[in-house]
C-alpha cells in the first residue's frame, strides 16, 4: 500500500454516492445485521466529507460501529480497534477518527482506567496512531450540575479530545469542555469551528483532517511531535466563565 495516511473513521459507515471525491477504501462493518439503511449513514458520510476536504491527499477507511438504528456500540468499537490494532502498519493508519459521544459528563477518566477500550486506545497511542474523539454535544443539560466535563471516550486521557467554537470563534455553549486547571489529568485537548456534520462531531472531523494533513506533509512525525506541532499552532480563548483554553482556526 502506498505511504498515504489512512483515516480510519470510526461512525455509521458511508453512503458512497454522496462523498465528495476523494480516495476511500471499502467499508468495514463490525454490525452484523449487513442490510443497513444509507439513510442511518449520514452522520459517518458527512464526517468523511469534511476529512477529505481538508487532506485529500488521505484515504479514508470507513468503519460502521453503529447498530441497525445508527446507535453506538461498545462491543463493535471494541472489536473495531482490535482490528484497527491488528492492521494498521499494514495499512497506514495513523488516525481513528470517533467524531461521537455518549450522554455522559465525567472530570475525569478513573472509571475507564482499566477498561477495553482505553486500553486499545493506548496501545495504538504507542504505536503510532491517534485517536481524536468528540468531547460532548450537552454541556447546557450538565451546568446544573457541573459546568466542566467531557463526554466518553474523549474523557480518556490519550484521545485527543475536540469541542466545538462558535461562529465568532468563541467556545460554543453546548460544547462539553474540561480544563487543566482542574488538574483531573484529563482536558480538552482542542476546540475548533465545525464543518459537517456540525457541533462537537463536525469539530471532531475537521481536526482528524488536520492531523491526516499534517501526517501527509510529514510522514515521519511521532505522535508525539505531531502533537506538539499542533499546540504550536493553538491560540488561548476564553468561555463565558473567563476560563482560557486551547483554540484552533483552520484556515485553508
Amino acid at each position: 500500500m502506498n505511504a498515504a495516511c489512512v483515516v480510519a473513521v470510526l461512525d455509521t459507515g458511508i453512503n458512497t454516492d454522496n462523498i465528495t471525491g476523494g480516495n476511500y477504501l471499502p467499508e468495514i462493518s463490525f454490525n452484523p445485521e449487513t442490510d443497513i439503511p444509507v439513510t442511518l449513514k449520514a452522520h459517518g458520510t458527512d464526517v468523511c466529507n469534511t476529512i477529505l476536504k481538508i487532506a485529500p491527499e488521505a484515504i479514508l477507511l470507513p468503519v460502521q460501529i453503529t447498530n441497525e438504528f445508527g446507535q453506538l456500540n461498545t462491543p463493535l468499537l471494541e472489536a473495531a480497534l482490535d482490528w484497527i490494532l491488528q492492521k494498521h502498519q499494514q495499512m497506514n493508519i495513523k488516525v481513528v477518527c470517533a467524531a461521537f459521544a455518549d450522554y455522559t459528563h465525567h472530570l475525569t477518566d478513573k472509571d475507564f482506567a482499566d477498561s477495553k477500550v482505553r486500553h486499545q486506545i493506548i496501545l495504538l497511542k504507542e504505536q503510532g496512531v491517534i485517536v481524536v474523539a468528540a468531547a460532548g454535544n450537552h454541556q447546557l443539560s450538565f451546568n446544573d450540575k457541573a459546568i466542566q466535563g467531557m463526554a466518553w471516550p474523549a474523557i480518556i486521557r490519550e484521545v485527543v479530545s475536540v469541542g466545538a467554537l462558535n461562529r465568532e470563534g468563541q467556545i460554543a455553549t453546548y460544547s462539553q469542555r474540561l480544563n487543566k486547571g482542574m488538574k483531573t489529568d484529563c482536558a480538552t485537548t482542542v476546540f475548533t469551528m465545525p464543518d459537517a456534520p456540525g457541533d462537537t462531531s463536525g469539530a471532531t472531523a475537521v481536526m482528524a483532517g488536520v492531523i491526516a494533513k499534517l501526517y501527509t506533509q510529514h510522514p515521519g512525525l511521532t505522535t508525539t511531535q505531531l502533537t506538539a506541532q499542533l499546540k504550536s499552532d493553538m491560540q488561548i480563548a476564553k468561555d463565558e466563565e473567563e476560563n482560557l483554553w486551547p483554540v484552533f482556526f483552520y484556515r485553508p
